[in-house]
């Protein structure tokens, strides 16, 4: 069986957000950045695996979420998006590097915490192939946007 790298390259950022919350200080600035960077290293891994010329979604996870209502979580990466989440990891390693100065301040782990749960939203709306999931990653990357 495979691994799932496309919940793997979401999973991440938003488990990394969570402990970030709890830190403090230069902690929080270091334990996003390793974070931020191991989203990256995910990505490339993706890329890696997917052929760009294949119009399809490849490295598809299927996995029924509400059975009831036929709701799928449903994860896809394609020539398209592949690009989109290594933007995305990439940008938000760049971020969090350049955020240094707030490492120093009373919030940082809330500030830290933020940047990881948009970086894993988003990286959710870029990979999912149906509706509802793509609901849920929009919905949630709203809060730390705003």
């Amino acid at each position: 069986m495979e691994a799932p790298l496309l919940s793997a390259v979401i999973a991440a950022p938003l488990a990394g957000a969570i402990i970030a919350f709890t830190l403090r200080g230069r902690a929080a600035f270091v334990w996003a950045l390793v974070i931020a960077a191991a989203d990256l290293t995910l990505a490339g891994l993706i890329m890696s695996q997917v052929r760009t010329d294949n119009p399809t979604f490849q490295l598809v996870e299927r996995h029924l979420w509400l059975p009831q209502l036929g709701i799928q979580y449903a994860l896809g990466v394609d020539g398209i998006s592949v690009f989109l989440i290594i933007l995305n990891a990439l940008i938000a390693l760049l971020s969090i590097a350049a955020s240094a100065r707030f490492a120093a301040g009373p919030r940082s782990g809330v500030y830290f915490g933020l940047m990881l749960l948009l970086t894993g939203a988003m990286q959710g709306v870029f990979l999912s192939t149906n509706l509802f999931p793509f609901y849920v990653f929009w919905e949630l990357m709203l809060v730390p946007g705003y």
